[in-house]
């Protein structure tokens, strides 16, 4: 008698322990990443505006964009067994540096830009080892950059730490190796919102693992 209530305890941790497993993932993935930076002025001035807004010419809009590495680190909860639904924290770093002339006006410029992005991901499973789901998200982004400009004689140069609202979507593939660990591989896009004179769009492209737990 003695020995099944020690037991009792023990069959009760291991029928929730395997409730439960399987019941959050930890994505770590690097890649490529494909940078757009707007800026946008909108009154002639003489003036330069902290390397973000440059209005050295009146109502027009330059755009370079560049392909850097970019990596995600994703914390995601499964929220429903089925279908599969998760809440994942994503959070995309990415750094690019670019040179642009347009209108006689030279801009150079290099950041950093990290992208913090809350959402739900949804897996659909055609096999026991394979899930192809989507994903998308909306928070706090985060861009430090330092840029220079050169028009006509006159040059600035200055740095920025500037933040903002930006969402984000997209599709990946995550392949079973074993109970605890998989393949993965992802496209994602993610944008800023909000701010008028610039703005950046980031596309990555991003393989790794997944570790299950």
């Amino acid at each position: 008698m003695r020995t099944v209530l020690l037991r009792i305890p023990f069959l009760v941790a291991v029928t929730a322990g395997g409730a439960f497993a399987q019941n959050s993932d930890l994505g770590l993935m690097i890649g490529v990443a494909h940078v757009v930076n707007g800026f946008t002025s909108t009154t002639p001035s003489s003036t330069i505006d902290s390397g973000f807004q440059f209005v050295e010419l009146a109502n027009t809009t330059t755009s370079s964009g560049t392909v850097s590495a970019g990596g995600q680190i994703n914390f995601a909860i499964q929220l429903r067994q089925n279908p599969h639904l998760y809440f994942e924290l994503p959070l995309h770093i990415t750094g690019a540096s670019s040179g642009t002339v347009s209108n006689g006006v030279s801009i150079g410029s290099t950041s950093a830009i990290f992208y913090f992005t809350p959402g739900l991901r949804w897996n659909f499973r055609p096999t026991a080892r394979v899930s192809i789901y989507g994903a998308g998200g909306f928070g706090p982004v985060i861009s430090a950059m330092s840029a220079g400009l050169a028009s006509n004689g006159v040059s600035s140069a200055s740095s920025r730490v500037h933040a903002t609202a930006a969402f984000e979507y997209g599709l990946g593939l995550d392949f079973r190796l074993t109970r605890l660990v998989s393949l993965r591989t992802e496209a994602r896009e993610a944008a800023s919102i909000g701010e008028v004179n610039f703005r950046h769009r980031n596309d990555f492209f991003t393989a790794g693992v997944g570790l299950h737990f």
